[in-house]
């Protein structure tokens, strides 16, 4: 699940991209950090699309028209019950990248 840390600048940026006919990419990155980590092989911790046990922070950026994130992972105790979420599983950008008018995510 994602977590917007900061409306006033998602909207913004989500403004800029629509003006700027960027919204579909920029859509479709936010869709791909929201699904990650969602989906776990057999070995895995989880077997479905669960997104209620992985929760991305997004936090605005130093970069124009991009985000700092924080990834979290819930892990479970047992078979019947979760834990809290974890620490932090993993943290990085959705970088925008005005030479290719793209996002990208990087870790």
């Amino acid at each position: 699940m994602l977590v917007i840390k900061n409306q006033e600048y998602f909207d913004k940026v989500c403004a800029w991209a629509n003006e700027n006919n960027l919204m579909g990419e920029f859509l479709r990155t936010l869709c791909y950090l929201d699904d990650y980590g969602c989906i776990q092989g057999e070995k895995g911790f989880m077997q479905s699309r669960d997104k209620d046990n992985i929760k991305c922070l997004l936090f605005p950026d130093q970069m124009e028209h991009s985000f700092y994130f924080e990834m979290y992972k819930r892990l479970p105790v047992d078979p019947r019950t979760f834990s809290e979420y974890s620490t932090v599983w993993m943290n990085g950008g959705m970088i925008y990248f005005e030479s290719d008018k793209t996002w990208s995510i990087h870790t």
